[in-house]
């Protein structure tokens, strides 16, 4: 009997402690799909996080990328308007060298005479040939002018420039060129821009305009209210320049005489600086 109960107690404590074994290894694995499925989640986050960071980066390296490709387009820009810049300077100074030679012998008609000539000893045997006149007309042209250091009484002559850029001129504005350099006879009004002639004559006028890239802009030379002369100007993008016109014309006294646009419909602004000038110059010829 007691050996019975001996192998009943054996046989319940082998199940018990099979259950317990069976338990534990359930556990164990419950726990081993805990912490697979936790991996599992920690690597779809830092996957996610990884995917975000190199979106990111995309993104910064495109957007650099563009801001490169700006700033070579405008580098490239500022190269092609130094460029433009150097051209017109040139242009300018060409322009204001001829514009001081045309001054200088208009003085020369105005003030000066003829030096005294000794056409005898010059040419002492000059003969009536048919070639005598011609050669003492030459050695007039070439013998040197008496400037005189006086303009004379009867002298009129003026050159003014603009001192800033005039922003989008509209349809028939009077252009003050505010900057005077020379008003023999104070004929010109830097406040108005307009040359009172008091003395009937012929005249020469002369004006330029400076504009750049996009832009057209038309002016005309008016006196009292008629236009005698006009000029355009046509500038491309990245391009500019001066314009200028030259009128000769008769001038009665108490005339106005000044530049403003035309009727037409312009684009951009009328420039002036140390690099090229806008101006309107004057003077009286006869």
């Amino acid at each position: 009997m007691v050996l019975i109960l001996s192998v009943v107690l054996l046989g319940y404590l082998s199940g018990t402690c099979a259950g317990l074994e069976d338990l534990q290894t359930e556990n164990e694995d419950l726990s081993l799909r805990e912490l697979v499925l936790e991996l599992k989640n920690t690597i779809s986050y830092q996957k996610r996080r990884n995917e975000d960071r190199a979106r990111a980066l995309e993104d910064m390296n495109e957007k650099q990328s563009k801001d490169i490709a700006v700033l070579t387009q405008k580098m490239k820009e500022q190269e092609e308007e130094n460029l433009n810049l150097i051209k017109m300077k040139g242009v300018c100074e060409e322009n204001a060298r001829k514009f001081e030679n045309l001054l200088g012998f208009t003085k020369t008609l105005i003030g000066g005479q003829p030096s005294d000539l000794n056409t005898s000893s010059i040419h002492p045997t000059v003969t009536h040939t048919p070639d005598s006149s011609s050669l003492f007309r030459k050695d007039i042209l070439l013998a040197p002018q008496r400037l005189s250091s006086q303009p004379s009484e009867n002298a009129v002559a003026f050159y003014a420039y603009l001192s800033r850029t005039i922003p989008s001129p509209s349809i028939h504005y009077v252009l003050v060129f505010d900057t005077v350099i020379t008003n023999v006879g104070n004929g010109y009004d830097h406040h108005s821009g307009v040359f009172l002639a008091h003395r009937t004559g012929t005249y020469a006028f002369t004006w330029s305009f400076r504009i750049q890239n996009d832009a057209h802009i038309s002016t005309e030379l008016i006196i009292n209210d008629l236009a005698v002369g006009a000029i355009y100007f046509d500038a491309e993008g990245g391009v500019g320049g001066n314009e200028g016109g030259t009128v000769v014309v008769h001038v009665d006294q108490s005339d106005d005489v000044f530049v403003r646009t035309t009727n037409v419909d312009n684009l951009g602004d009328i420039i002036s600086d140390h690099i090229g000038r806008s101006y309107f110059a004057g003077w009286m010829i006869g």
